[in-house]
């Protein structure tokens, strides 16, 4: 069961076009720790959107549809180059990249969990994953974060 906290509105309108759209992305950072562990505060939601052609010409456009245009961006400068996308600022801003530190992407996105949360049904970075994605990033705080999804995931 995931936990339950209030997510800002921009990030939901986000969510729900992403997911009308069947982009394939997953939720992972602090938003993937609070659902997995506990609610904590977090300035940004990160989003990891799959890196392949036609899935960013599809969060081109609803990316376009959320209110910022990326129209006049050539959708292959995407692909394979680690970008990150950051639009707004903190406490609702977001951050969209194209990789996963630690984990293949497509591992990532293979074995994500949907869960529910402001009455969406949404993809998250799975549990083992955020573990090593955390770890790979190595801030302190990510160090403390991995000793309590460890603790947590080895309860019954």
């Amino acid at each position: 069961m995931a936990n339950q906290f209030p997510l800002p509105a921009d990030w939901v309108e986000l969510l729900k076009l992403l997911t009308s759209r069947k982009i394939e992305f997953v939720i992972s950072g602090g938003v993937a720790f609070s659902v997995h562990a506990r609610a904590q505060y977090t300035a940004d939601i990160d989003i990891v959107v799959y890196p392949e052609l036609s899935n960013i010409e599809k969060f081109i456009a609803a990316f376009d549809e959320f209110g910022f245009s990326l129209k006049s961006q050539d959708p292959e400068q995407f692909l394979g180059e680690n970008r990150l996308l950051r639009v707004g600022v903190e406490p609702c801003m977001i951050d969209v990249m194209d990789f996963f530190k630690g984990v293949a992407i497509e591992e990532v996105l293979r074995d994500r969990v949907m869960l529910s949360l402001e009455e969406l049904t949404l993809p998250f970075v799975s549990c083992e994953h955020l573990i090593l994605n955390k770890l790979a990033v190595g801030r302190p705080r990510d160090i403390a974060d991995v000793q309590e999804l460890r603790r947590i995931s080895q309860k019954p």
